[in-house]
């Protein structure tokens, strides 16, 4: 259970597995920057929508590239077609 003031997620990156535009959107409604969104472009350039197995690819590249404290906040989101959806609150 979580307790105390809500995570922030200004740390560190957001790990999308949607479509471009659908990243343009989650960042404003997030209000994330393009920076913590670039390792979900990133792997959606290089690769293509893989379906599920896309978060896999950006949650890699995102401990590759980064260095999570621990205790810090992150999100992990995948929207898929019709009304599918899963998300995970990440505490590195």
């Amino acid at each position: 259970m979580l307790s105390g003031a809500p995570p922030r997620f200004d740390a560190y990156p957001a790990l999308l597995e949607i479509a471009p535009q659908r990243i343009d959107r989650a960042r404003t409604l997030l209000e994330l920057s393009e920076e913590q969104v670039s390792h979900s472009r990133s792997v959606l350039r290089r690769f293509g929508n893989m379906s599920s197995a896309t978060i896999l690819f950006v949650l890699e590249e995102t401990l590759r590239d980064e260095s999570p404290v621990p205790d810090d906040w992150g999100v992990m989101i995948g929207l898929g077609p019709g009304f599918a959806a899963e998300g995970a609150l990440l505490r590195w």
